[in-house]
């Protein structure tokens, strides 16, 4: 293919994803009010999957592992980042699990998500990330949803909010992921449905 054709398929490409991806935005917010509330919701839901032991952790792990914190990357005082767990980078094996949420299959879950109140309205979603990792790369090393800041490069190229199914480099479109919708698929989702793969 000749680079003038190749880069005439890009731009339709790019304008097919941005149009994608403003579809995947019209989604109703499902936020509450204030970044305290979302906070409530995340620990009503992570001690649900405690005692549902779809977590081997315990009660007390909730509690220590998700933290609200005024300001986040963004900056403000209307600004709060919400995380569970570090992220990983190595995504190496857990030693201690209660430094992690650990699922019943082994998959670690962590998530970062940043919101903006207002005094009018619900919950601005300004950012997120939710992960589920297999330290033993098995069924995939890892499942990841972004929503990148608005003017992150992926933004102009339509893939504000994708997926990376299992590396870094590939992202798929994804429609934008309510924070509680996220967190549950990352919990209870991502899971093989069979005893063994598909050969």
């Amino acid at each position: 293919m000749s680079d003038d054709r190749r880069v005439g398929s890009d731009n339709a490409l790019t304008v097919a994803m941005r149009a994608l991806q403003l579809r995947g935005e019209e989604v109703p917010s499902l936020l509450p009010s204030t970044a305290k509330q979302l906070f409530q919701l995340f620990s009503r839901a992570l001690h649900k999957a405690v005692h549902e032991e779809v977590l081997i952790n315990g009660t007390y792990d909730v509690s220590r592992l998700l933290r609200l914190t005024p300001g986040g990357r963004s900056g403000g005082p209307e600004v709060f980042a919400l995380t569970g767990g570090p992220k990983e980078f190595s995504r190496a094996t857990v030693q201690r699990p209660a430094d992690h949420f650990v699922r019943d299959d082994g998959g670690v879950v962590h998530f970062s998500l940043e919101v903006r109140e207002s005094h009018d309205s619900p919950l601005e979603l300004i950012a997120y990330n939710f992960e589920v990792y297999f330290p033993d790369r098995q069924p995939i090393p890892f499942v990841r949803f972004d929503l990148n800041d608005r003017g992150h490069s992926n933004d102009d190229l339509g893939l504000r909010a994708h997926v990376h199914p299992g590396h870094d480099d590939i992202q798929l479109p994804s429609p934008l992921l309510p924070p509680l919708e996220a967190l549950k698929f990352v919990l209870y989702r991502c899971r093989l449905r069979r005893d063994t793969p598909r050969s």
